[in-house]
């Protein structure tokens, strides 16, 4: 994970224009009391972020007033009067050509609050609470806040996976490919830094989804990793690999497809012949007899 970019955002303008427009003058009157603490929250906001255990929300144990600030979340619909607020959210994602700053692989279409609205309601229309993600990291965080460990998974515009590698992928091959990633804490890295990371993995179920997509990956380069080893046998792979490892280094040492190649560059079987093993086994055979025979050729004109 990468951080992006925190959009440019007046918040306190925007605490001011949802307190103006709500209608009923009790609520209007309540936000205004209420005013200065959810200032004063969004002032300590990446406090809290590094000690939540510590930080009770300003509604706490105040059910009508959590009610009133959650009535501010309607107004960031489309064509609401702080539909803009969200607009800028969904636009941070751009710094990372729109897919999910939590998985790093799906399509942004959502808005989570970090800190749940339920749990902070102060933060419900908090331009740093609001993160661009996809349906299905939204769904499977929903309102995860662990206040009693003070274990918060890492937020998109303060956070960056460590440049140590830390997840690794695993190559085998018999009569399927199989690729396994995991993750694996650096002698030097610290437990509680790990620690987050695993939480991170956990609860987005991210390892199971990497092995999947890593699985389509490489199928859909099946018929290039043939064509490499007709041309120039097991060092065209591996050159192949090396060229697809280049293409995402600016990822960083643990996106998933950069772990992805480097566990494909690793795995000798995979790059001498395993990948005919995503194939359906009636093609193996034939394809590795064509791919046997051009090499032969190949080395015997040079």
């Amino acid at each position: 994970m990468t951080a992006l970019p925190r959009p440019v955002r007046n918040p306190i303008a925007d605490l001011d224009t949802a307190i103006a427009l709500r209608r009923r003058r009790d609520i209007r009157q309540l936000l205004q009391v209420a005013r200065a603490d959810v200032v004063s929250a969004y002032e300590r906001y990446e406090d809290m972020l590094r000690d939540i255990a510590n930080f009770d929300s300003v509604a706490a144990n105040q059910t009508e007033l959590t009610q009133a600030l959650l009535g501010n979340v309607p107004l960031m619909d489309s064509k609401r009067p702080l539909g803009s607020l969200r607009a800028a959210v969904l636009d941070a994602a751009e710094h990372g050509q729109f897919r999910c700053p939590l998985c790093e692989r799906a399509q942004v279409c959502a808005l989570d609050h970090f800190l749940p609205k339920e749990q902070y309601p102060e933060f419900s229309i908090f331009v740093d609470n609001l993160i661009p993600v996809c349906e299905r990291c939204n769904r499977l965080k929903g309102a995860e806040c662990d206040r009693q460990n003070g274990l918060l998974l890492f937020h998109a515009y303060f956070d960056d996976l460590p440049s140590e590698q830390v997840l690794v992928a695993t190559v085998r091959t018999d009569n399927v490919v199989t690729i396994t990633f995991e993750l694996q804490r650096p002698s030097d890295f610290s437990e509680a830094a790990f620690a987050k990371i695993e939480k991170h993995f956990t609860v987005l179920q991210l390892l199971e989804f990497y092995r999947k997509e890593a699985i389509a990956e490489v199928a859909d380069s099946t018929d290039s990793y043939i064509q490499a080893a007709q041309r120039s046998g097991v060092a065209g792979i591996q050159q192949m690999i090396g060229d697809q490892l280049a293409g995402t280094a600016w990822r960083g040492t643990n996106h998933w497809k950069n772990v992805l190649y480097r566990g494909l560059l690793d795995s000798a079987n995979f790059c001498e012949g395993g990948y005919l093993s995503l194939l359906p086994p009636s093609l193996r055979n034939r394809t590795a007899e064509i791919t046997t025979g051009r090499q032969t050729a190949y080395s015997g004109c040079s």
